[in-house]
């Protein structure tokens, strides 16, 4: 296949793979994530055909508050090429049909606006909770996550999408630098095996192409029955469909696919189907020698003449009015007029739980996740979900932005809470990019309170502080009959405070030991025994009972 270029192609499996990531420019400042993320990574390479892609060298990126905040997505360089190969408009209706982990559903999606609509389908289930992680991590607002087989789903939405991605799955013969284990998965049978699956994939998925769209096939092997092959099967028995030439900046890092089919001097079968010459220059290469990244085969078609639209039916509800009572009460309090104005119209309801429609139809079967999860009614109060959070972080009145080094942050997303200067609900964000929920503690108490908790716990490293005091004084008195355990303390004079300001119960515990987390990076803590000691002289007095943590 390489001739003379072989060399150079196996002396690049050697080389270490690359790593890239992709700025989410739908969610927070993209100047601000770039800024930040020099400072956290080093040194940004552009990736020269994909948009706000770059690749970097540092390790653990995945720890990154930009990284939990949905600010960036971290994928191959190569493997952003499909999404790549075509000009994705704002207001497309784009179906991505096997979807997980969600890297070209999430690159699709940021360039989508809210005209368009973008429908992800994983057929693995146990792949569907990643997907629909990352979906929901990078704030991906009108979509659908199935998990269905293809046949079946080009039922429910027949010609009437702009562009269809079929990276399919495949040998992995492309993956082999840098995943290890696709070696020893890897069998001589594998592409034969895959190409069969393939074919039933890429057939379905033709009929949900509208006239005049696209669809695209990739794989990231190298096997030409995988690739080349396929396509021209499925030319030959779908003539409203026509190769078309990828985008030039993809084009410019790759090289052409393979005409015809292999010598069959070599002991090679003759090829039931090949492209010509012509044709095997429409597809496009990614090798890790011709291109930094690993292997992947990208071929776009378009629709001539199409079939009629069909849509199913939609499966979701009206509010009830338990449920847009609620609701009303929520957004008005927590977003802007202009937000709530917007929103309120396209809220519906499905398995009780009220969701900010997509404007396309929600199937009756198979959705795993549907628009935007706004929340579920109990007890006539709404409970609010985080994607929600992630996704309209922007649209909400009270917000705290931090920067991703603040120590505040880093409390965050261990499970501290972030002390807020107003009530009700807010967003915290890094850079701009909504990462999760704050709230008054008041509130938020009332809220686990009717969601049926049996105590509460204000546990922090610092127990003995005047945050902790006062929220703990508000919460009891707001709620007189909760049972309350305050901590973490390590002293009598900090016990007693506690006891004043309504604890029914004290933890005790900070650097106890000397591999505590605390002592090792605060360099502080009180032996435990003296602890307890100290906290149960004066806690004995009230009756209050002390629990040793640490």
């Amino acid at each position: 296949m390489l001739g003379e270029a072989y060399g150079a192609f196996e002396v690049s499996l050697e080389t270490a793979a690359v790593r890239g990531l992709r700025i989410n420019t739908r969610k927070g400042d993209a100047d601000a994530i770039y800024a930040a993320l020099t400072d956290e990574v080093g040194t940004l390479a552009k990736i020269p055909f994909a948009k706000d892609g770059y690749t970097f060298a540092a390790e653990h990126i995945g720890s990154s508050p930009l990284h939990h905040a949905g600010a960036i997505y971290v994928q191959e360089p190569a493997a952003m090429a499909p999404v790549a190969a075509v000009d994705v408009q704002p207001d497309w209706w784009v179906a991505d049909l096997c979807a997980s982990p969600g890297g070209k559903s999430t690159q699709i999606a940021a360039q989508l606006s809210e005209e368009g609509f973008l429908l992800s389908n994983e057929y693995t289930r146990s792949r569907v909770s990643t997907l629909c992680g990352n979906l929901e991590r990078m704030g991906v607002r009108r979509g659908v996550v199935t998990s269905m087989d293809v046949p079946s789903l080009s039922e429910l939405y027949e010609a009437c999408f702009d562009l269809v991605v079929v990276d399919a799955p495949c040998s992995g013969e492309g993956m082999f630098r840098k995943n290890p284990d696709a070696v020893n998965e890897w069998s001589e049978t594998s592409p034969a095996f895959c190409a069969d699956r393939q074919y039933g994939i890429l057939k379905a998925a033709a009929k949900m192409v509208k006239a005049g769209g696209r669809l695209i096939y990739s794989t990231c092997t190298f096997a030409p029955e995988e690739n080349e092959w396929q396509v021209a099967r499925f030319l030959a028995e779908n003539e409203d469909f026509s190769l078309v030439a990828p985008n030039k900046a993809v084009t410019a890092v790759s090289a052409d696919g393979i005409a015809g089919g292999l010598p069959e001097e070599d002991g090679f079968a003759p090829a039931p189907f090949v492209l010509s010459e012509e044709q095997a220059k429409l597809c496009r290469r990614f090798y890790p020698h011709v291109f930094d990244g690993e292997g992947q085969f990208v071929a776009v078609m378009e629709r001539g003449e199409g079939g009629e639209p069909a849509l199913c039916k939609d499966a979701s509800s009206p509010l009830s009015k338990e449920e847009r009572s609620a609701v009303e009460a929520f957004l008005k309090e927590a977003l802007t007029p202009d937000a709530v104005k917007s929103l309120t119209p396209k809220l519906r309801s499905r398995n009780g739980m009220v969701f900010v429609h997509p404007d396309l139809p929600v199937p009756g079967k198979g959705v795993y996740a549907a628009g935007v999860n706004l929340g579920s009614v109990t007890k006539g109060r709404l409970v609010p979900h985080h994607q929600f959070f992630s996704a309209y972080g922007d649209c909400f009145r009270n917000r705290i932005d931090l920067a991703p080094n603040d120590r505040a942050l880093a409390a965050y997303l261990h499970g501290d809470t972030i002390p807020a200067d107003f009530t009700g609900w807010g967003v915290v964000s890094v850079c701009g990019a909504a990462i999760g929920a704050t709230k008054d503690c008041v509130d938020r108490a009332g809220v686990l309170l009717d969601a049926g908790v049996d105590f509460l716990v204000m546990d922090s490293a610092h127990g003995h502080s005047q945050n902790i005091l006062n929220r703990l004084y508000a919460v009891k008195n707001a709620f007189p009959e909760c049972q309350i355990i305050g901590g973490n303390i390590a002293t009598g004079e900090a016990a007693l405070d506690l006891i004043k300001a309504g604890a029914d119960a004290i933890k005790v515990g900070i650097g106890p030991g000397s591999i505590c987390t605390t002592r090792v990076v605060a360099g502080i803590g009180v032996p435990q025994v003296t602890a307890i000691c100290d906290a149960a002289e004066v806690a004995d007095k009230y009756n209050i009972p002390v629990i040793a943590d640490g």
